[in-house]
């Protein structure tokens, strides 16, 4: 009979448990452990579960499940404790774990400040993060800009290269001759030749008329008379000497040289280019037809003509023709020429390969 009352007892407290662990984890107070500690010795041990489970469920919906893991193990350490100390562990099991809950929904209380905190602050975030394109700036050329608020073009503003060129100056007008001159002394043939600085370059001023093998006197002309042709030599001493391009490799003196393809580019683009140079570069005088050049950097350059691989001379007062020492393969090299292009209406520049057995005219440029 005392058995069936003890098992009974048991069932009582066991229902009482489960009612007090529904109502801790509706209303997420930790009340629960109170009706714990009035319970009796015999009953602890399982009302302890009972405890346990109350405040996993509280914690689950306070602080998720790490919380939760975080009683049942202080939960499954109290089960080591010896019987005779099951109750006093499980009343300080209790006032442990009601501490726990209070500290815990402190802590998820002082999660859901910060996060509402921090949340409240997001608008203002967000509306910094906007306002940046218009107060981030920077630096193009010496204008500055905004980023969000600005949109310049190429052809709004001109953008300064590392690879910009700058043009050399014109110094020699109708009135005036500006140009930084010198001179050259060939010892071999005694001539003086004028030279003349046109950006970092130093290059001969007139044409050279140094007599060697393989050279004919420039300006001459050839006509035919029926079957006949006659051929009339230049006049070096104004035209200097026409040379093939072998004769032409070694004719400069020491010192000097026959400039490259590259070293004539170098020279066109300092006077604004290809398209601008043979008007530029042509002296004021000795052209056909309106053809003169403005000669702004005194350059001097006159209309000698060529002469064929076969002899003949030909646009003498049309064209200057001036060998570079740029091959294009073993029987031909590299010439520019400076000319009145009639089909197009304006003087051009331009480079052509030809033969190495044609005879032009050389330009020394200094080493």
């Amino acid at each position: 009979m005392k058995k069936i009352f003890v098992a009974l007892s048991m069932v009582a407290f066991l229902a009482a448990c489960d009612d007090s662990s529904s109502a801790s984890a509706e209303n997420n107070e930790p009340t629960t452990l109170s009706s714990a500690e009035e319970q009796g010795s015999s009953s602890s041990r399982h009302c302890e579960e009972c405890n346990d489970e109350a405040i996993s469920s509280s914690i689950e919906e306070l602080n998720g499940t790490s919380s939760s893991s975080s009683v049942k193990e202080k939960s499954s350490s109290s089960y080591t404790q010896g019987d005779a100390k099951q109750s006093s562990s499980s009343e300080k099991s209790g006032k442990s774990s009601s501490n726990l809950i209070e500290s815990s929904s402190s802590s998820v209380t002082s999660e859901s400040t910060e996060k509402s905190s921090s949340s409240e602050k997001l608008p203002e975030t967000s509306s910094s993060s906007e306002k940046e394109p218009e107060s981030s700036s920077s630096s193009l050329g010496g204008i500055e800009f905004s980023s969000s608020s600005v949109i310049l073009s190429s052809s709004d503003v001109s953008i300064p290269s590392s690879n910009s060129v700058v043009l050399a100056t014109p110094c020699k007008n109708e009135t005036e001759d500006n140009c930084e001159y010198g001179e050259l002394s060939d010892e071999r043939g005694g001539r003086t030749y004028k030279t003349v600085k046109i950006d970092n370059q130093w290059w001969m001023a007139e044409n050279l008329n140094y007599e060697s093998a393989n050279s004919w006197c420039g300006g001459g002309r050839t006509t035919a008379n029926g079957v006949e042709r006659i051929t009339t030599e230049g006049d070096c001493a104004v035209y200097g000497r026409l040379y093939t391009w072998t004769a032409a490799t070694t004719a400069c003196p020491s010192g000097w040289h026959l400039p490259s393809k590259a070293e004539w580019e170098t020279l066109f683009t300092a006077v604004g280019g290809q398209s601008t140079a043979s008007n530029v570069l042509k002296s004021t005088s000795g052209w056909y037809v309106a053809r003169n050049g403005t000669d702004v950097y005194g350059f001097s350059a006159l209309p000698a003509g060529g002469r064929s691989d076969v002899g003949g001379y030909y646009n003498k007062g049309d064209d200057a023709y001036f060998w570079s020492s740029t091959e294009d393969n073993r029987y031909s090299a590299y010439y520019t020429t400076l000319y009145y292009d009639s089909d197009k209406g304006f003087d051009n520049a331009k480079f052509i390969n030809d033969g190495k057995d044609y005879a032009f005219s050389v330009r020394c440029l200094k080493d």
